[in-house]
């Protein structure tokens, strides 16, 4: 099967099951956008302010050396995800460039 398609087909089944209400986030407020990024990064800056930092403890210069990569996810297109992923309610959302099949 060519890539594309089955990127197609993934892409399909993802707007699928968002539209459906199987893989949904919670609602996000203008406070939670304004607020310091922490649990979520609702906001390719972090928030409004746009001071790209996060508030989130776990992660320190000492321990950053340890970290390796969990996943890879790669929507195919020509411009692929090049633009910061968000994250709130356990969901990371991105906008991806694909190609149609045909």
């Amino acid at each position: 099967m060519d890539r594309r398609y089955r990127n197609f087909k993934l892409a399909t089944l993802v707007s699928a099951l968002v539209w459906a209400g199987l893989a949904q986030a919670g609602p996000v407020t203008d406070q939670m956008l304004a607020a310091e990024a922490g649990d979520s990064w609702l906001h390719a800056n972090g928030n409004w302010a746009a001071h790209r930092y996060s508030t989130l403890t776990q992660l320190t210069p000492a321990n950053a050396k340890d970290l390796k990569v969990a996943w890879v996810f790669s929507p195919g297109g020509k411009a692929d995800a090049q633009n910061t992923p968000l994250f709130h309610d356990g969901m990371v959302f991105f906008r991806a460039v694909t190609q149609l099949p045909y």
